[in-house]
């Protein structure tokens, strides 16, 4: 007589058990893998947008002043991602004030142009140098006036500021009184012979033929984003540069 072999399969128990099984280890794997995933875009977006913002910065150096103000990125694309940057003046107060302070830049050009950059980053070009000119603080807020008629209006962050004032590209002998708050200092560099072209009716230094004028120290901030829609930026780089003027 011919034997019967068994030929017994698997239960339904005992198939959810084994997934069950396979389940419990290969879950807290998946996680751990989808983790890393997470992690790598995340470090990779950060050293994309680090770039990013760094290639900004640097590129300045082939720009001037006022083409770098107008050309500023409002998340702008660059890729993926969006660049967004500001401009603001910066300099050294050379013992004017013992607290940090804002600054205002003058910038005279040979074509009797005169740009001017306001502590927020705000800006305006004039095409001649104003007879008469004043820059008026109250709080935390300023105002830029120009014959009387306001041009620029907008916030400090500090109590004092300092207008540097660049002439040193004046070339007209026409004058300019210059008007500021009693919280403000001026700092005039121009020619040995053009000390009476601009006069400043608060605290201020003169230093005639001391520098050549052709930069202006500005503080860069650039920040990189997700999307347009993003509050906190991916990165974000600051950098103090010496800015060609013209």
């Amino acid at each position: 007589m011919k034997m019967l072999r068994s030929k017994k399969g698997f239960t339904l128990l005992e198939v959810i058990i084994s997934i069950a099984m396979i389940a419990a280890v290969a879950l807290p794997l998946l996680s751990i893998f989808v983790q890393s995933v997470k992690t790598d875009r995340a470090a990779n977006d950060v050293l994309n947008a680090n770039y990013i913002s760094q290639d900004y910065i640097e590129r300045l150096d082939a720009q001037t002043y006022e083409s770098a103000l107008n050309s500023l990125p409002n998340f702008e694309t660059v890729g993926d991602y969006h660049l967004s940057a500001s401009i603001t003046p910066y300099g050294t107060t050379n013992g004017m004030f013992d607290t940090a302070c804002d600054y205002v830049h003058m910038v005279c050009y040979d074509n009797e142009k005169l740009l001017v950059v306001l502590p927020d980053g705000k800006w305006h070009m004039f095409s001649s140098v104003p007879n008469g000119m004043a820059f008026l603080t109250s709080g935390n807020s300023y105002a830029l006036l120009a014959n009387d008629f306001t041009f620029v209006s907008g916030t400090i962050s500090h109590t004092k500021c300092a207008i540097i004032i660049n002439a040193m590209k004046k070339t007209s002998s026409s004058t300019s009184t210059i008007a500021y708050s009693d919280n403000c200092k001026a700092v005039l560099y121009c020619r040995a012979t053009a000390t009476s072209d601009i006069t400043m009716t608060g605290a201020s230094e003169t230093y005639p033929d001391m520098i050549t004028g052709d930069t202006s120290l500005v503080h860069i901030t650039a920040s990189v984003y997700e999307d347009v829609t993003a509050s906190d930026p991916i990165a974000t780089s600051e950098s103090y540069i010496n800015i060609r003027n013209w």
